[in-house]
Formats: structure tokens, sequence, C-alpha cells
């Protein structure tokens, strides 16, 4: 009989830590977001900006540039891609700022800033799980069939 690894070891670490890191820090953001909105500071349609925060996430994650390594048998980066990873957080930086800037004096602006950066955490780590289904499907097809 053979055995299946689990997904998650076919993964070098620094993907792992892409893919998860951001989910972890969202979900914590999120529930102080959530404490807000349970004690009336922020209206729920706030959570409207969850979507464009992840549209312009999800483009970075698809654009991180991943392989399948046969010799390590696992899904690795390739490069460091630090230009990527250095336009991200600009684009982050720049729409934090102009977002602080247009909500000057609402009360709730620090939750909308919140919801805005969660959406696009979440949106890369799910563009870049696409790109890691993609060569883990990859890898499958090259792989000797028993």
């Amino acid at each position: 009989m053979l055995k299946r690894t689990p997904w998650f070891r076919s993964l070098q670490r620094r993907i792992l830590i892409r893919l998860f890191l951001p989910v972890l820090l969202g979900i914590m953001m999120l529930a102080t977001v959530l404490v807000d909105v349970a004690t009336s500071h922020t209206p729920i349609t706030a959570f409207i900006l969850l979507f464009p925060g992840f549209v312009i996430g999800f483009p970075f994650g698809r654009m991180t540039k991943v392989a399948w390594d046969s010799e390590k048998s696992q899904v690795v980066l390739i490069g460091r891609q630090l230009l990527l990873f250095v336009a991200y957080l600009s684009v982050r930086l720049a729409s934090r700022l102009l977002l602080s800037e247009r909500l000057e004096g609402v009360s709730f602006a620090v939750d909308v800033i919140s919801l805005f950066s969660i959406g696009s955490m979440f949106g890369y780590s799910w563009g870049l799980s696409r790109r890691v289904r993609g060569a883990l499907r990859t890898s499958s097809e090259q792989s000797p069939r028993g």
C-alpha cells in the first residue's frame, strides 16, 4: 500500500511561512475588529473593505514564482523575489496611508484600515495557494504511476 504524505510536507518552509503567517495575522486582526463591531464602535458595512484588499493582494500571491523540485520532492520558491515582496509592502503601505488620510476624523478608521489589510493578506495567501496547487498538480503529473 502506497503511503501518501500530507500536502504541507511537500512545501518548502519559506512557502509555508508565506502562506500561513498572513492568514494567522489576519485572523488575529479580524478578532479585534469583531470586538469593535460587537461593541458598536464599527458598522458591519465596513467589512466591504475586505474585498478591495483581497483584489490588491491576490495578484501578488499569483506573481510569486514556485516550482516543483524533484530532488527535494517539494514545492520551492524560485529565487528570492525581493522586488515582488518590496512592491507588495509598498502597495500595502501606500493604501494604508491613503485610507488613513481619507478617513481622518472617522472613529472607526483603524478598523477600516485593518479590514483592508486583512483582505490584502488573505488575497495574497489565496493567490500563492493557487500557484502552489498548480506546482503540486505538475508534480503529480510527472511522478511515475504505480
